[in-house]
């Protein structure tokens, strides 16, 4: 009987220390390395989410920012006709702008307007509109580059007025998020650039005399002189 009781008290101890050590292990959570694991799954899935956001924010900016070179499109192409023909005023961005006003003229009142109505897409701490030319009247350079978001403008020919057939504006937006490098590529030069702006243009409309790009309504959207010429 004694014998009977010690085996039954050893089941007992056994099955309780058992018990203990199952709830022990319950109740004990996650081990470092789960908790590691699934750390490092909550970081890459925010890597991506991150990523993903930012690359809807910058495309939602490049939008804006083409939307926007869309409406200054179709503000010159209503001041180029209502100034020519008589029959109204210029638009809200070349307020001041007359039939005798020069090409240079409207677009520095163009570029002043559009920089007090519209932001920079992309950045707040850079004008939106910019003039590509060098001024004649001082020393500055001309412009070689566009931060994101900016719109170049220039004259085909400077010094014709509003109203002549030969007065064209010329306009180009940066989008992405680098600064976007204006073409200098020119006339007898090899390069991939020439290759595709030759074979967009004809040969009449290509180039200047002096072999630099001949602007016009010809020229395809992606390319944006440098304006190293006054007139």
């Amino acid at each position: 009987m004694s014998c009977l009781f010690i085996l039954l008290r050893s089941k007992i101890s056994t099955l309780a220390l058992n018990t203990s050590t199952s709830k022990s292990r319950h109740m004990g959570g996650f081990s470092l390395i789960e908790l590691l694991v699934v750390i490092a799954i909550i970081g890459i899935l925010a890597a991506v989410g991150v990523v993903g956001y930012q690359g809807y924010i910058d495309a939602t900016k490049d939008e804006a920012a083409l939307a926007n070179s869309s409406s200054v499109a179709r503000a010159f192409n209503q001041d180029y006709i209502s100034i020519k023909n008589d029959i109204g005023g210029p638009s809200q961005i070349a307020n001041t702008v007359t039939r005798e006003s020069q090409c240079l003229a409207y677009v520095k009142t163009v570029v002043t307007n559009l920089n007090d109505i519209w932001k920079n897409a992309h950045s707040g701490l850079s004008d939106y509109a910019v003039n590509l030319h060098k001024d004649p009247d001082n020393t500055s350079q001309a412009v070689s580059t566009l931060k994101p978001g900016q719109l170049g403008i220039q004259c085909a020919n400077p010094s014709v007025n509003v109203q002549s057939a030969d007065f064209y504006v010329h306009r180009c937006t940066c989008v992405g998020t680098e600064n976007c490098d204006l073409h200098t590529f020119t006339s007898g030069t090899s390069s991939q650039e020439v290759t595709d702006y030759e074979a967009e243009v004809t040969l009449a409309n290509r180039w200047r005399t002096d072999g630099t790009i001949k602007l016009g309504p010809h020229v395809p959207d992606w390319v944006c002189p440098k304006a190293d010429y006054y007139n």
